[in-house]
């Protein structure tokens, strides 16, 4: 047995919550040397490294047969790091990934380029100043939980597969929503729609149906601002790819803007179709109604993920009366756009 076996069970930590002891020697060994990179001082849960494989799956939380866990099936499972971030739309589509920090992260950033002058033979070069600014990354702490029957726990370690896809699924689809959409406040991250200095298209004063017309103008902000390069992509709803297919692109040409055999590109750009794009924004007397789209160069977008991997804890207090476990998961991570201009936004599209 390796000193990271490959096979890490939540059902271990969650046997052990109500009072048995699974780990292998060389499991807590391998446990306790993941735990000193853990950022943030000591914990006493299991840490899911994010390279590690597994490749067994069930379903259910309960022990019934059927559909409760009772039966559990052979079948793939994506190692851990590729399950937590391969639901990020944002990096199959060039955004940049950092994992295993342990401080904060600085990404620098030009505030302005760098100008060359034509002199004469002997004249005197003007004086330059290069300012820069920066990116600055914290941990943010993210957490998801799930209640399992104790007695499904106690009768196969195939569970596990199924809790870590549900426990991770949780966490990757709401940093990815928060990347693209986060406040800021609350504890979550700025996300690239809210992030100051992007480019700001807007639809109307009450909003208004995204148009040809408005997708060139994303092109034209982007490459204006001198960020066309590299890996260009949009960001939209499903929602707002249903609205630009039924769309004409120009009156009467019966072509409509979203080309009907182009499922995830758009004006011959990459486009990630995710509901972690808003359709509920408000602008005027349309609430709630409209949709944000964004296009931008992905690689400007900067996700960090602390520590060694997903910390794994579980209790049964206050489920003793309903038989039953709780497992949770626990991460740092944060995100960002690094040069704002990089990125032009509508969040005023009419798309319903």
């Amino acid at each position: 047995m390796s000193r990271f076996p490959s096979i890490y069970q939540i059902a271990v930590e969650s046997r052990s919550a109500v009072g048995a002891k699974y780990l292998t020697r060389e499991q807590a060994e391998a446990q306790e040397e993941l735990r000193t990179r853990v950022p943030f001082g000591k914990t006493s849960g299991i840490i899911l490294p994010w390279y590690e494989h597994r490749d067994l799956s069930a379903t259910g939380t309960t022990a019934i047969a059927g559909d409760q866990g009772g039966m559990t099936i052979s079948t793939e499972v994506p190692e851990i790091g590729a399950a937590f971030r391969d639901k990020l739309v944002l990096e199959k589509m060039g955004a940049r990934v950092f994992g295993g920090l342990q401080s904060e992260l600085h990404f620098p950033r030009a505030l302005a380029a760098i100008s060359a002058d034509w002199m004469s033979e002997n004249a005197s070069g003007d004086g330059k100043t290069f300012n820069f600014g920066r990116l600055a990354l914290v941990p943010h702490r993210i957490t998801a939980w799930i209640d399992v029957s104790t007695q499904l726990l106690l009768q196969g370690s195939l569970v596990e597969p199924f809790l870590r896809s549900e426990l991770m699924a949780a966490l990757a689809t709401e940093i990815q929503r928060v990347v693209i959409s986060g406040t800021g406040s609350s504890s979550q991250p700025m996300g690239i729609l809210n992030t100051p200095g992007v480019q700001t298209l807007v639809g109307g004063v009450n909003g208004a149906a995204p148009t040809y017309d408005n997708l060139c103008d994303f092109e034209y902000a982007v490459a204006n601002g001198k960020a066309d390069r590299g890996n260009l992509g949009w960001l939209v709803s499903p929602l707002t790819r249903k609205k630009l297919r039924k769309t004409e692109g120009f009156a009467g040409s019966g072509k409509p803007i979203w080309e009907p055999t182009a499922a995830d590109s758009l004006l011959g750009y990459s486009a990630g179709v995710t509901t972690a794009v808003p359709d509920n924004l408000s602008k005027g007397s349309a609430s709630g109604v409209c949709s944000a789209i964004a296009f931008l160069e992905m690689s400007e977008v900067i996700i960090c993920l602390w520590g060694a991997g997903v910390e794994i804890s579980a209790t049964r207090a206050g489920l003793h009366n309903t038989g039953q476990t709780r497992v949770y998961a626990s991460a740092y991570a944060d995100g960002g756009l690094r040069i704002p201009g990089a990125a032009a936004v509508m969040v005023d599209a009419l798309c319903a």
